[in-house]
């Protein structure tokens, strides 16, 4: 039974108490972020228009929460990681029993407090009951926080520092679902909402779906299909976006991507470059003298290193393939999670099918 491997995989996770490098891949079992960590606060108004289905990643439910504040009341999630729904709906049944106050304390201070739990419990799904009484009934909660969660950390420059806890400001920074008119919105509109789950990746999505949408959003799930720019991922998503165009009703729109550290001008400087100019950057990276060399000269004129051109290189591979349809590029308020000072905006793009 999927449940009873659901938990079991679960509690050996949280009870792997050390640097756990398998459970942050994307895979069927890893942690997962208690929110989200891109600024959907300012991408949503570029996707907005008056859309009632939507498919989206399952995640942190962020990205449900949202679009159920813009009136969306039909809603797949899809996602490789299956903790990933049994975390959303616990923060949705969160959302629905408790105030803002309440709900941020549950979710952020006092973390899964098992009194807060047992006076919300009865508005979970069987299945989501279940596992979530086995976890805090074999986990400590320290654990819990610890090993169940992805942490990121900011410092007082917005840049990221590995180990400490960011999950609220992100929440409060980069959502709207948490303003207090809106939470009452959404409170209320969550009873009656349609939702329902896939336990898929991206790469085999489409052999799941049955019917199409008005919103289509693929976060930053390009970043993990493409995580090595020389094994054709740039080929394979923009492969998985023509087949999801097909699932998208007319003037629908999918986020194709979210791009951290990335302006208009990594777009018009990398996305005609070819795989040689990224194999002759690689092979000077790999020369510990001419990088060490190249970035003291990019440090002191301000200009990128090697790393960073082929991070923005590889951001936008997907290009050479995707030039028959019409992309619109939104430049946004960057999230900052860099330690370099270079994440002054993050961008979108995203199709509209006309």
């Amino acid at each position: 039974m999927r449940l009873e491997e659901d938990i079991k995989e679960t509690i050996n996770m949280i009870n792997t108490d050390s640097i756990i490098e398998k459970y942050d891949e994307m895979i069927e079992y890893s942690r997962i972020y208690q929110n989200t960590t891109e600024n959907i606060r300012a991408y949503m108004p570029f996707l907005d228009g008056n859309y009632q289905k939507a498919l989206l990643p399952t995640a942190s439910g962020d990205h449900q929460l949202e679009a159920i504040l813009r009136g969306i009341n039909d809603i797949t999630c899809f996602d490789i990681n299956r903790l990933a729904k049994y975390f959303t709906e616990l923060k949705f049944g969160a959302i629905k029993n408790l105030s803002k106050k309440e709900y941020m304390n549950f979710m952020y201070e006092n973390v899964l407090n098992i009194d807060v739990f047992n006076y919300l419990k009865n508005s979970l799904a069987d299945d989501v009951l279940v596992f979530w009484e086995e976890i805090l009934k074999n986990c400590s909660s320290e654990l819990i926080c610890k090993n169940f969660f992805r942490f990121l950390g900011l410092n007082n420059n917005n840049d990221v520092i590995k180990g400490i806890d960011c999950s609220k400001y992100c929440a409060l920074k980069f959502t709207s679902y948490l303003e207090d008119n809106n939470y009452k919105i959404v409170q209320d509109r969550l009873e009656k909402v349609k939702i329902k789950y896939i336990d898929a990746d991206l790469i085999n999505l489409t052999q799941e779906l049955r019917e199409k949408y008005d919103l289509i959003n693929l976060t930053n799930i390009y970043e993990y299909v493409n995580s090595d720019m020389f094994k054709s991922g740039d080929k394979l998503y923009s492969d998985i976006v023509f087949q999801l165009i097909a699932f998208l009703n007319e003037n629908g729109k999918i986020l194709i991507t979210y791009l951290y550290r990335c302006s208009l001008n990594d777009i018009k400087k990398y996305g005609k470059k070819s795989i040689t100019y990224a194999k002759l950057l690689c092979m000077l990276e790999n020369v510990d003298r001419i990088r060490i060399w190249y970035d003291q000269k990019a440090s002191q004129k301000g200009r990128e290193t090697i790393m960073d051109k082929l991070y923005s290189f590889r951001n936008v591979q997907f290009l050479r393939y995707l030039k028959d349809i019409e992309i619109e590029y939104q430049k946004i308020e960057g999230t900052g999670f860099s330690s370099d000072g270079l994440a002054d905006s993050d961008l979108v793009c995203i199709y509209n099918k006309k």
